[in-house]
């Protein structure tokens, strides 16, 4: 089983008494190194997720049918007469919603202390949850979970190894709920993520830079969610 701690928690998010529907993360710090900043929302009964590094060419979906995808946006479409929409699914898999007073870890975001970098930051970002205080050789994951229907607000503090970031409600009274917490993955496990990532790129006929980051997708298994990792194209 993999270590895992509760990790510190800035944010710059100002509530205003409105249902949360969107909200940005990124582990490191706005003046130090730092990761891509990532953003989360919600539109009706559907979930999003993107990052910086995609820049506005990809995302992942999960649908209220269940049906979940990692994607090429339309974005992506328009910038080339040949493309098709149907071309634009890169994986799709489902997700088995949950009943009764049960929730389902649908999707991770895997970020390794060692791939944050000093780098600016876009102009114009906007506000952000920063999770910093992970030692160097941890990877610091965001959960998302997806609640059944419920009749007020979920629980969030059922298991003291997660932080609770955020929970956005959706039309049909589930709930996404965003959860941090920090695992131990080796220098050789993070290797061989970045040496797949590369591949995954060049394999989708994107020309990788030594300075891009870049994201590995993992497919859903029998034991644990979808997820993605960013890593660097090179090493520190």
């Amino acid at each position: 089983m993999p270590s895992c701690r509760r990790l510190p928690l800035s944010s710059n998010v100002r509530r205003r008494g409105q249902p949360l529907r969107e909200f940005r993360f990124a582990v490191g710090s706005r003046e130090g190194a730092r990761s891509a900043v990532w953003k989360c929302w919600v539109q009706g009964d559907e979930v999003y997720l993107t990052g910086h590094l995609f820049g506005a060419e990809a995302k992942v979906s999960l649908h209220s049918s269940g049906v979940c995808q990692w994607s090429l946006t339309n974005s992506w479409v328009k910038k080339d007469v040949s493309r098709r929409n149907a071309d634009r699914h890169i994986v799709r898999w489902n997700l088995e919603l949950p009943e009764g007073s049960t929730s389902k870890l649908a999707f991770r975001v895997a970020i390794p202390v060692s791939e944050l970098r000093r780098w600016p930051l876009p102009e114009g970002q906007k506000e952000a949850y920063w999770v910093g205080g992970a030692p160097i050789g941890s990877t610091v994951e965001f959960c998302f979970y997806v609640t059944s229907v419920l009749d007020g607000q979920p629980k969030t503090d059922t298991n003291p190894a997660l932080r609770h970031l955020a929970s956005l409600p959706l039309r049909n009274g589930r709930w996404l709920v965003c959860f941090v917490w920090q695992r131990s993955l080796s220098a050789a496990d993070i290797a061989e993520a970045r040496a797949a990532a590369v591949a995954q790129a060049i394999k989708a006929e994107v020309q990788v830079h030594p300075e891009h980051r870049i994201a590995l997708f993992a497919s859903a298994t029998n034991y644990n969610s979808a997820a993605v990792m960013e890593v660097c194209a090179t090493a520190a």
